[in-house]
């Protein structure tokens, strides 16, 4: 044969087949386009060279190791539904006479011209929107200036080879599977799966176990500390689950159907469930990755959404001033001159106070247990479960009355007041606990106005209270029962300074350093300025919210894809089947009733199953959130999650429009 027969060839096969071929080359080339895009700003050393550069590098890389996996991943899945198509058409080939040699070389042409259009147009709108997506991420991170773009070649080079690989390895699966093939085997391809699948119960309870193991863990979590522990466990039981269930427990619902008679028996339900049933088993693990895929979009999204746009509400509960000051030390004597030395600084700025408070407070670690009695040492905390774990802060009555506008009063060295926001089964005392030394209050009040007390305490990992004592004696009373003769700065006590004032931000910035220098031996002093935090919350959360975005625009996309191949291949299955359907009495309008209820129950499934994952997650989310610094914005959190969810639909909706269209086109054609 002429070696200029196959490239013809191959050319041919692809104008054929553009239903199938085109949206693959539309994906491959958004594929290479959003790695470049990433990979580029990435190899960007101006980006690194920034004010908290590094910080945005690392969730690029992120994004970047997520764009790598995906792109692998997804090339592979999309090509498995091409050759699903062309099987026949390439035992057709063998069978009047091509070598199979001859048709792998005409796919290896296929190949080559896939990679080079996706490559080259990849890389070009790349280079394209490159620019773009730096402007957009540099915006989101508000940076103070943009940094020159420039294009790398290392990211072009790493991109050409990692695409070139991936195509080469489809290939090379190609030509096995068409190697290893008979004619006949392939010819009749699309008729394997008819045969109707067995009901699987061992898969279907254990699917069932899985998925509410890992609705279970979501929705029962007692802590922060176990959210972050469990959520990857819980995640990995609902996709485990979900997978076993679309695959096994679809097909044991399907024949609970069929048994019941009086909901079989109707010509769209009879034809729908039967059709179901026959083609559920190629049907379950593409479902069951929409449903997954669903489910990330909507929940990386709506988190860096509601991060981003409750930063400053973040930042008003942890850093509530320009200046927050923390001076560390063991004698109050000598943090009180070094407040005087910060206060002096800050008159040497010229700076206008606007606004000023502070109190010393003493912070012990340890856990609370029913009968109020507050562990802090090792031995004893270890016999109680790590959800009690909490954080304390014992400060004086006079402070707490100046910091939150109260008027309590404490007489006694053995009175103290409680404030908390956990349900307590005691309420008369509380005693402090450290390896059987102990100091027992008497309980005059327990209060629990979470809004007034813990602005900043929502945001704690583990459960927090405060102790108010008489006087800083009984303060340094509890340091030594807890802490001995520790010079630890956990040991110390804490003179927290809050001040504003009339400085720009520039001149703000270097008080808060002035400030640090007033360190020494005895009293350690760490300033953070609201300007430098609100900074790095905005690289922060700006950067997460671009990773969301970027791998919410990714699997969306695979979404997008797998639904259109999906509905094609549904499309040529069903044809026959429908024109028998025809054959045999039912009418034009009952066939297109019965299209519309079968695909209507198969591709809206997948997005309700997504969006009762999203429902049962959002209770450990809240909590993973809450390290984030949501804790003081969980509606914002529930109004974005809402919002996300409406506006998914509506574009799963649309595709599914776009999709049924063609679809109809195919059984009916």
């Amino acid at each position: 044969m002429s070696k200029m027969l196959f490239p013809k060839m191959a050319v041919s096969n692809i104008r054929k087949n553009k239903k199938l071929y085109v949206p693959y080359i539309i994906t491959a080339i958004f594929t290479v386009m959003m790695f470049f895009m990433n990979i580029s700003i990435v190899k960007n050393k101006n980006v690194a060279a920034m004010r908290g550069g590094q910080n945005v590098v690392v969730l690029l890389q992120v994004a970047l190791v997520v764009s790598f996996i995906f792109s692998a991943v997804f090339l592979f899945y999309t090509n498995s539904f091409l050759m699903k198509r062309r099987t026949k058409e390439i035992g057709l080939y063998n069978i009047l006479g091509m070598e199979k040699k001859h048709i792998s070389l005409m796919m290896l042409f296929e190949n080559v011209i896939i990679t080079i259009i996706s490559l080259t147009a990849g890389i070009v709108f790349g280079i394209i929107f490159s620019r773009l997506m730096f402007l957009v991420l540099m915006k989101l991170i508000k940076a103070d200036s943009v940094p020159a773009f420039v294009i790398s070649t290392n990211a072009v080079v790493v991109t050409i080879i990692y695409f070139i690989s991936i195509f080469a390895v489809i290939f090379i699966y190609n030509f096995v599977k068409v190697q290893m093939s008979k004619p006949i085997e392939l010819l009749h391809s699309d008729e394997i799966g008819e045969k109707e699948p067995k009901t699987k119960l061992i898969m279907t309870i254990l699917g069932l176990l899985c998925l509410g193991g890992g609705y279970y863990f979501a929705l029962t979590v007692s802590s922060i500390l176990k959210a972050v522990q469990y959520f990857f466990v819980a995640a990995l039981f609902v996709v485990i689950g979900t997978y076993l269930l679309f695959t096994a427990g679809s097909i044991a619902l399907l024949k609970l159907l069929r048994k019941n008679k009086r909901f079989y028996y109707k010509t769209g339900h009879f034809t729908a469930v039967s059709g179901m049933l026959y083609r559920m088993k190629q049907n379950a693990v593409g479902l069951a990755n929409i449903c997954v895929l669903s489910t990330i979009v909507l929940i990386a999204v709506a988190s860096t959404v509601s991060l981003y746009a409750g930063m400053q509400d973040s930042l008003n509960t942890a850093y509530p001033s320009e200046q927050n000051i923390v001076i560390y030390g063991t004698d109050a004597d000598v943090l009180d001159e070094t407040k005087n030395r910060i206060y002096d600084c800050i008159d040497a700025h010229n700076a206008a106070i606007k606004k000023d408070y502070s109190y010393k407070t003493i912070s012990v670690q340890g856990l609370l247990n029913t009968d109020n009695t507050f562990y802090t040492d090792k031995d004893n905390m270890s016999r109680y479960d790590e959800n009690m774990l909490g954080v304390c802060q014992v400060m004086t009555v006079e402070d707490f009355n100046k910091l939150y506008g109260d008027n309590y009063v404490i007489d006694d060295k053995a009175s103290a007041i409680l404030v908390t926001k956990e349900k307590l089964d005691r309420k008369d005392s509380i005693t402090i606990n450290n390896s059987d030394n102990v100091s027992e209050y008497k309980l005059i009040d327990v209060l629990t106005d979470d809004e007034k007390y813990f602005p900043g305490a929502v945001t704690s990992v583990v459960k927090a209270y405060i102790l108010i004592v008489k006087d800083m004696d009984e303060m340094n009373h509890i340091r030594d029962l807890v802490y001995g003769n520790s010079d630890r700065m956990s040991a110390s006590i804490s003179y927290n300074i809050y001040v504003n004032t009339d400085l720009s931000e520039q001149d703000s910035r270097q008080l808060s350093k002035d400030i640090e220098d007033e360190s020494s031996p005895e009293a350690y002093v760490v300033c953070d300025n609201r300007y430098d935090i609100a900074e790095e919350l905005t690289q922060m959360y700006g950067g997460l919210l671009f990773l969301g975005c970027y791998i919410g625009i990714l699997f969306l996309m695979a979404t997008v894809l797998i639904i259109y191949y999906k509905q094609i291949s549904e499309g040529y299955e069903d044809r026959r089947r429908f024109e028998i359907m025809m054959k045999v009495g039912m009418s034009r309008k009952e066939v297109k009733r019965t299209i519309k209820s079968q695909i209507l129950m198969v591709f809206f499934i997948p997005i309700a199953v997504a969006a009762i994952h999203v429902i049962v997650s959002f209770r450990i989310i809240k909590m993973i959130m809450v390290i984030l610094s949501l804790g003081s914005n969980m509606v914002l959190f529930v109004w974005c999650t809402i919002f996300t969810v409406i506006v998914f639909c509506i574009i799963y909706a649309l595709v599914y429009a776009l999709t049924a269209k063609e679809y109809y086109n195919i059984v009916q054609g």
